[in-house]
């Protein structure tokens, strides 16, 4: 397993650690990560990480001192395992994930349109980043945008998130 990891009081400061890929577990699917968007949005994960918890998603391997961390993207993703019934190898997904080669979910309220994953360590983050979507449930989906959809997608997600805040507030 690849990741891409960022040194979190410079993000300037990258490396790419290799590390044996965990098995799965009862409940578990793997992911083999086909391609993400890298952006300023990104960016902004790595600034808010610790204080909006964007570290706390994709926990970074061989760090002991928690100092390097996996600055979380949108893209998507193909099932190369599955312990679980609903979801099958070959299947594409689209959500959230570490820069890296290969990621375990751990699916919860399985749809044919989507799940989230279940990981105990997420359960208390905020859900719009734990939420991947099935493309074969998508009737919509077209694979010509793949590239504009993780561009965009954040951004359109974020400007409701955004939105939701503004709203909250006492003017």
């Amino acid at each position: 397993m690849k990741q891409l990891q960022t040194f979190k009081n410079d993000l300037s400061k990258t490396r790419i650690i290799q590390t044996q890929s965990l098995e799965i577990e009862e409940g578990e699917i793997s992911v083999s990560i086909e391609s993400f968007a890298f952006t300023s949005n990104n960016v902004t994960y790595g600034v808010a990480g610790d204080t909006i918890g964007y570290w706390q998603f994709f926990k970074a391997t061989e760090d002991k001192n928690d100092d390097w961390g996996c600055i979380p993207v949108w893209g998507f993703a193909k099932v190369i395992k599955s312990n679980v019934e609903e979801v099958v190898v070959g299947e594409r997904l689209f959500g959230y994930f570490p820069p890296g080669d290969i990621l375990n979910l751990n699916p919860v309220k399985v749809t044919n349109q989507g799940f989230a994953d279940g990981k105990e360590h997420r359960k208390d983050l905020p859900a719009v980043y734990n939420n991947y979507l099935r493309l074969s449930g998508d009737i919509n989906y077209d694979n010509s945008i793949d590239d504009i959809r993780s561009l965009l997608f954040p951004l359109h997600i974020t400007s409701f998130c955004i939105c939701d805040a503004l709203k909250m507030r006492p003017i």
